[in-house]
């Protein structure tokens, strides 16, 4: 059922949203999709006092802020979940949400930051609690930082999305030689400890 019933003021927010061509890959589905993510939140007329969010208008940056995949495995009629980040007018405030191919609300998570996403399939390899890659148990989400990146995957049991690090080969080679040093200090005062001389026992 379509979100707005009067053609005219689904022209008038989708004009808003989306007036670039970056933007053409998000079919009438899920723009509505977006639309009613902004209506529920209150973007469309925000209090005085609140930030106002937008979809970026950047062209360079517009493709890279949204992103489709299966990422809980339960899409249904070959209708893919689609995540997309509104943000602040300032851009240091951002908000990720994870829709349906029936426009629920999957997910969502604020960042004092204006990241980029792009999607992986299942079987990507990524770092999910330890420095050595894995396969993902399911399609997922590469958020990426000025500074770092992390992935976002589904989690059947706890029916909700885990964040994971991505370490890239610098924090790897700091940790291992982090790791060398702890482990030669450890050495180094075990070794002092068996040279020690033993106390002379008191007669």
């Amino acid at each position: 059922m379509p979100i707005y019933e009067d053609t005219e003021d689904y022209d008038y927010y989708n004009k808003i949203l989306f007036d670039i061509p970056e933007y053409d890959g998000i079919s009438q589905r899920y723009r509505e999709g977006i639309m009613k993510v902004f209506r529920d939140n209150g973007f469309f007329n925000p209090d005085e006092s609140e930030r106002r969010f937008s979809m970026t208008k950047i062209k360079d940056r517009a493709s890279k802020v949204f992103s489709f995949g299966n990422f809980t495995g339960q899409t249904k009629n070959n209708q893919p979940e689609l995540a997309f980040l509104v943000q602040s007018e300032d851009a240091k405030e951002s908000k990720l949400f994870i829709i349906s191919g029936d426009r629920d609300v999957l997910f969502r998570k604020d960042y004092n930051d204006a990241p980029i996403i792009n999607s992986f399939k299942k079987g990507d390899k990524i770092f999910m609690e330890s420095e050595v890659l894995q396969p993902s148990p399911k399609d997922g989400l590469i958020i990426k930082f000025k500074n770092s990146k992390y992935a976002l995957v589904y989690n059947e049991s706890s029916k909700n999305f885990d964040e994971f690090y991505q370490y890239t080969n610098s924090d790897i080679i700091q940790n291992r030689e982090e790791r060398e040093r702890a482990d030669d200090n450890e050495a180094e005062a075990q070794s002092e400890e068996d040279m020690a001389p033993a106390e002379e026992e008191k007669p």
